[in-house]
């Protein structure tokens, strides 16, 4: 059996929790004893309308080679920017080399991890040839443009009336620039100096930015189209693997359950190898929080909840993050970017990993990677790995308001020793699963559903 796995890309080009689990997965399916290899979209071509699937050279992870392949001219790649053309996503991709790939290359399972840049015609194809397909829920693309069913900082219940789309979508990449990215020169330059300070003076400029709702009833209509389009994939899949039961949640509210739906959490590879540290703290303590300087990872509630502390808890903790925020305050203290493989350059800095976000998350790898280093979390019900949160026993759960998350705050400054009583639950008691069990039970799905055809 030939796995292939269907995503983004390649590092360094593409990076972020998706990227990242699916190279894990694939890793691990090599090892135990699995043929697999990589599709992911790649360039398009203005002078050719076919699509084909081209091979491109190994890939080195981790001392593991991955066969890949990219689909020459792909449906667009919004990214986290949302969509404003509908009809260059909606479009078809008649002509091309599917079958033909998907024929010589032995394929009975294709595990996709996103939705972006996918033709509908490569997964007709695999529905033709009885080739089993998964898909597995990194985000909300499909039933929103912008990936997180967000607005201006707040859970968004309006992508079923379609209202906010339109304005939601305004810093969308036009098709001409979404085609200079997917280019092999992008790729290669993605990371220069340059690139990256053009990149993130646009992101600045897109955060000071709100969205305001557009009636326009054609762009009402045309989102609506977009949204069954890519319905159309969803129900075509024949499992549908959610990541959290609040992934799974979400979903349910847009489509119909199915028998074929599927709940595993995500895992990491090394978590079951315990780090043997525990917090010893007294009246200091450092809080940790990794993610972007933005609303939807509710950074800003965060820093309205230490401002709401007691005056006399001033001098009693820290904030580390990653990079150098918006803007400073006393507190705060700005760390370097780490690489995967120095997480505990990090979290051994930290005592109390807090993650606020505000918007539904799928998953979210920073709550497993805190506790792997026996840090108590605090964290919003919003996020999907908080299913392994046991309320004041490793960490604490909250509903995303200021007001709790500072008071949960004030009561650890005021019982530091409640935060070294979870850092030693955690050690003693925690335990989230290797990324081989992980990898057994994804191949249980292949193996099982291939097994009832």
């Amino acid at each position: 059996m030939t796995i292939l796995h269907y995503s983004l890309g390649l590092p360094p080009y593409r990076t972020g929790g998706m990227t990242q689990y699916c190279l894990d997965l694939i890793s691990e399916e090599q090892r135990q004893g699995r043929e697999v290899a990589l599709l992911w979209p790649g360039s398009f071509c203005y002078f050719r309308k076919k699509s084909t699937i081209k091979k491109m050279p190994m890939f080195n992870y981790q001392g593991r080679l991955i066969e890949n392949y990219q689909i020459k001219n792909p449906l667009p790649i919004p990214l986290l920017n949302g969509v404003r053309d509908i009809d260059k996503y909606t479009e078809e991709r008649p002509q091309n080399n599917y079958r033909v790939f998907l024929l010589n290359h032995g394929i009975t399972v294709v595990h996709f991890h996103t939705l972006m840049g996918l033709p509908i015609e490569f997964l007709n194809e695999c529905k033709k040839l009885r080739i089993e397909t998964i898909y597995t829920s990194h985000d909300f693309f499909g039933i929103c443009p912008r990936v997180n069913l967000c607005k201006s900082g707040h859970d968004c219940n309006s992508a079923n009336t379609f209202e906010y789309c339109f304005s939601c979508s305004k810093s969308a990449f036009s098709f001409c620039k979404i085609v200079l990215m997917q280019s092999p020169f992008y790729r290669v330059s993605k990371n220069t100096n340059i690139t990256a300070h053009i990149r993130a003076m646009v992101r600045a400029k897109e955060m000071g930015q709100t969205a305001e709702a557009v009636a326009e009833t054609n762009h009402i209509e045309e989102y609506k189209r977009l949204q069954k389009f890519y319905f159309n994939y969803f129900i075509s899949f024949d499992v549908l693997h959610f990541n959290s039961s609040r992934t799974r949640e979400v979903f349910s509210r847009y489509l119909p359950e199915s028998d074929r739906w599927v709940t595993i959490p995500l895992s990491l590879p090394n978590l079951d190898k315990k780090n043997p540290k525990t917090t010893n703290i007294k009246n200091f303590i450092r809080f940790g929080f990794v993610g972007n300087f933005s609303s939807e990872k509710g950074y800003f509630n965060l820093i309205n909840a230490f401002l709401s502390l007691k005056s006399s808890s001033e001098r009693k903790y820290e904030l580390n993050v990653i990079g150098n925020p918006p803007k400073n305050y006393g507190f705060i203290k700005s760390n370097p970017p780490f690489k995967r493989d120095d997480l505990a350059s990090f979290y051994n800095r930290c005592d109390v990993i807090v993650v606020p976000s505000v918007c539904n998350e799928t998953f979210g790898f920073t709550l497993l990677e805190g506790l792997s280093f026996n840090k108590p979390i605090i964290t919003t019900v919003f996020v999907g790995s908080s299913c392994f949160i046991r309320n004041g026993e490793n960490g604490f759960l909250y509903n995303g308001s200021v007001n709790e998350l500072s008071n949960l705050i004030q009561s650890l400054l005021d019982n530091p020793e409640k935060v070294n009583e979870m850092s030693r639950t955690i050690k003693n008691t925690m335990y989230v699963g290797g990324f081989d069990e992980h990898c057994k039970k994804i191949l249980y799905l292949y193996d099982g559903y291939r097994k009832e055809r």
